[in-house]
């Protein structure tokens, strides 16, 4: 249980896959990633008076044309992992950059460097100060993991998220945000909660549980749809690093 948690939100369960890899494989080179400038997509408005009370079926809404509109994302981000079982905490902070439809890249700062790249097809693990990275499919991947990465990485798929959860919403008391909470359909092992500003109904945090163990999520200094270089999303591994294929 525990190494679906590390999985699904901050990539803690890859550190044991490059002590158990030894011999270096030859790195494959990805393509470069193509894009075409586009002007910044307008932000969505509210083509309703909100309900009071405020219903599960609004806030889903209104977080949907976010998905629709969001081009790029840039944010920084603090997670904080609590594993019930023991008490044990966990501090993560680092920088997240998203390009619509599935290019992402994903920076931890603290405690440890480590830099992830995906396009959902592949993904890069990084980590520079062991002159490590590790190469392998999105859905192998996944399947190792036996979960699906939610959360940060989801930002710009949330509506595929809404079609196989069921999705409730709170509000808490004294917040500046709602919460939505999406819960599988099939079976309640998990729950993937979305705190959403009241302003406008774009996430600012994310909290993931599962069993006693949770993950909260906070994005700071948000900014949407503006420029990121495209080959901010591309890896190419430095000389001297040890590759690994999975």
């Amino acid at each position: 249980m525990k190494k679906i948690l590390c999985v699904a939100v901050a990539l803690c369960a890859v550190a044991p896959a490059f002590a158990q890899e030894k011999t270096p494989a030859k790195a494959k080179k990805d393509k470069a990633v193509s894009v075409q400038a586009k002007a910044p997509a307008a932000e969505p408005v509210a083509t309703e008076q909100a309900p009071n009370p405020l219903t599960a079926e609004y806030a889903l809404g209104r977080l949907m044309q976010w998905d629709k509109r969001l081009e790029t994302l840039q944010c920084n981000f603090t997670q904080e992992v609590l594993f019930g079982d023991t008490g044990m905490k966990q501090t993560i902070t680092g920088r997240v950059h998203f390009l619509k439809p599935s290019h992402l890249r994903v920076e931890h700062i603290k405690p440890q460097r480590q830099i992830v790249y995906t396009d959902k097809k592949n993904i890069w693990i990084y980590k520079p100060e062991d002159s490590q990275a590790i190469r392998t499919k999105w859905e192998d991947w996944i399947k190792q993991q036996s979960t699906t990465f939610y959360g940060i990485a989801d930002i710009g798929g949330y509506e595929k998220i809404a079609k196989n959860h069921k999705v409730s919403l709170s509000e808490p008391e004294g917040k500046n945000y709602v919460e939505l909470a999406f819960t599988p359909k099939d079976k309640e092992q998990y729950v993937l909660t979305l705190q959403l500003s009241k302003t406008d109904f774009f996430p600012t945090g994310i909290k993931f549980t599962v069993g006693r163990t949770e993950v909260t999520t906070s994005l700071e200094q948000i900014e949407r749809n503006g420029k990121i270089p495209a080959e901010l999303f591309n890896f190419v591994p430095p000389k001297g690093v040890q590759v690994m294929e999975l």
